[in-house]
């Protein structure tokens, strides 16, 4: 059924419309994606064939997509990551790479993390040390370990950025 929060083109769904000459119930206008999650499992209902493939928006062929595809970058960085390793999907650095930077560009460390090994070592992208430190920098600013550790790597070596101890100590330190 149509849920108001679907969609702002949806958000004044009522219970009972009237449209296109009769009635319209909407038992679920206002339920939550979490209603519907509970709601099918306490009846034992099955989820759609697509959901387990990543799809969270099913509906006619110009509104069904995968969540990655809607945005989000957990489900952006979890692609990416099937990508790298291949698994469910043909191995692709460079489409692991593109849902990286997708993840990465939406703040997610982990994300931002791998990109910069990517960018660092050339594989799916063309190698860019700058590129590398600016991500591993930004999971570093997060509070991510293995971005602290290699943004002071980069500085103490000068990769992609101006050689700088004091600075490489620091992120070692908060390694």
């Amino acid at each position: 059924g149509l849920r108001r929060d679907q969609a702002t083109t949806r958000s004044r769904i009522r219970p009972l419309e009237w449209r296109d000459g009769r009635w319209k119930v909407q038992p679920i206008f206002d339920w939550t994606d979490r209603q519907v999650f509970d709601y099918l499992r306490q009846h034992e209902l099955p989820y759609h064939p697509l959901w387990h493939e990543g799809y969270v928006s099913i509906g006619d062929w110009h509104t069904t997509r995968t969540l990655a595809e809607a945005g989000d970058a957990e489900a952006q960085y979890v692609l990416a990551a099937m990508y790298m390793i291949g698994r469910s999907v043909a191995k692709n650095e460079a489409e692991a790479a593109r849902w990286f930077r997708c993840a990465a560009n939406r703040g997610h460390p982990d994300a931002q993390f791998n990109l910069a090994t990517l960018c660092r070592d050339g594989r799916g992208v063309y190698q860019n040390l700058s590129q590398a430190m600016r991500w591993f920098e930004k999971a570093a600013h997060q509070g991510h370990a293995l971005g602290q550790f290699f943004t002071g790597w980069g500085y103490e070596r000068g990769l992609g950025v101006g050689r700088h101890v004091p600075a490489a100590i620091g992120w070692y330190q908060k390694a």
